[in-house]
Order: structure tokens, then C-alpha cells, then sequence
């Protein structure tokens, strides 16, 4: 996968495989750097610059925005966990894989982003999703898969359970909670930085309901 120079971009493939033809990292850090800063339009920061002081992290009150947004929505978190665990995507199981990958490709239209399926044949497809920026910033590009290494039944078997502040279940962390997690970040972000590359997307209880 490729970032777009203007955009964010969020990947939720079944299984991908990608070449990009890049120096490997033994060529050299910088070769290598450079070669992905050219393939993907993403540029470098300059010497003595970090985020922080190019505008790229959020202050200590929008800090607080996001705190706030993230812990009002847990319960939905929680929920969204249990749904996706609870549904069979081991690697071979397409179906399965399909249906976790097209929940998010839902969510994540939901928050404004115009969304792409790019078929896999006998794996599960390859979903593309992305949000436009309307100020200036870096691209940021986050990558994510659907499936699980579990078999076919598992869901049935041993579905998603919560026991105190532990959560278990195939894939509650590899990578169903992962897939929220990002999914999650973007919605605080949308929903507290408005004006800062995110336009204002619906609350995070404004969530499409499944079917």
C-alpha cells in the first residue's frame, strides 16, 4: 500500500502482499528513507524539527479533548470488540475476513471517507479508505488486516468475553481491537481537532447500526 500525497488513507486488507520495490533498510537508513519519502509523497522534516514544532502534535488542552472523547466512547469500544471477535475471520475464511473488513469500510464512510474494495481472489479483499485533508500537514497512512489465525467455529467456541479490564477472544487483540483502535484515534481526532486537517465527522454515538 501507498500513501497519496493530500490525503489520509486507511487500509484494512484480508491479506496483502506488497512489493514497492525499496531499498531494504541494510542499503542505508537514508537511501532508504528517501526512497519511500518518494514513493509515498511523504516529505522529511527538516534538520532540528519535530513535531511539535512544526504544529504536528496536539497541546496539552487538545490533549484533554481527546482523553474525553476516547473515555465517552469505551462502552461503544467495548461493544464494536465483542461484535468483530465474534465473527469468524480466521485467514482463509473470505467470508468472514470480507465481513470484518466491509464493518469498517461502513464506520469509516461514516466519518466522511470515500472508500475503495479492491478484489483478492480466494483471499479476502483489499479495502481502501480515504479522508481528504483541507489544510496543510503530513500524510499519514495507517495500515491494519482483517483476518486472525484462528479456525473456522472459533467465534461460535470461544466468543469475545470481558473479565474486569481483560478482554478475550480470536483476535481481541490481533487485530480486531487494533482495527478499532485506529478507527477509534480517528473519530476523537475528528470530533476534537476540527479545523486541523479533520473536518467535523457525526458524533461517535451516531454509529451505523449493523445488519
Amino acid at each position: 500500500m501507498s500513501a497519496t500525497a493530500g490525503t489520509r488513507r486507511w487500509a484494512c486488507p484480508g491479506l496483502v502482499h506488497v512489493d514497492q520495490g525499496l531499498p531494504t533498510r541494510r542499503s542505508g537508513r537514508g537511501r532508504w528513507l528517501s526512497a519511500m519519502a518518494a514513493r509515498t509523497g511523504v516529505r522529511r522534516l527538516p534538520p532540528r524539527h519535530t513535531l511539535g514544532s512544526v504544529g504536528l502534535l496536539p497541546g496539552s488542552n487538545e490533549l484533554d479533548a481527546l482523553r474525553r472523547r476516547v473515555e465517552e466512547a469505551y462502552a461503544d469500544y467495548l461493544r464494536d470488540l465483542e461484535e468483530l471477535v465474534n465473527i469468524d475471520s480466521g485467514s482463509y475464511t473470505r467470508a468472514g475476513v470480507d465481513r470484518v473488513s466491509g464493518w469498517m469500510m461502513g464506520r469509516l464512510s461514516d466519518l466522511g471517507a470515500s472508500v475503495a474494495r479492491h478484489p483478492h481472489e480466494g483471499l479476502g479483499d483489499t479495502m481502501v479508505a480515504t479522508l481528504e485533508r483541507d489544510v496543510e500537514g503530513a500524510t499519514v497512512l495507517m495500515v491494519g488486516h482483517a483476518d486472525t489465525v484462528f479456525e473456522a467455529g472459533t467465534g461460535q467456541s470461544r466468543p469475545c468475553t470481558i473479565d474486569g479490564e481483560r478482554a478475550f477472544g480470536p483476535g481481541v487483540s490481533d487485530m480486531e481491537g487494533g482495527l478499532l483502535a485506529g478507527l477509534y484515534a480517528l473519530t476523537a481526532a475528528r470530533e476534537s481537532r476540527p479545523g486541523r486537517g479533520m473536518a467535523p465527522g457525526p458524533p461517535h454515538h451516531l454509529r451505523r447500526q449493523s445488519g
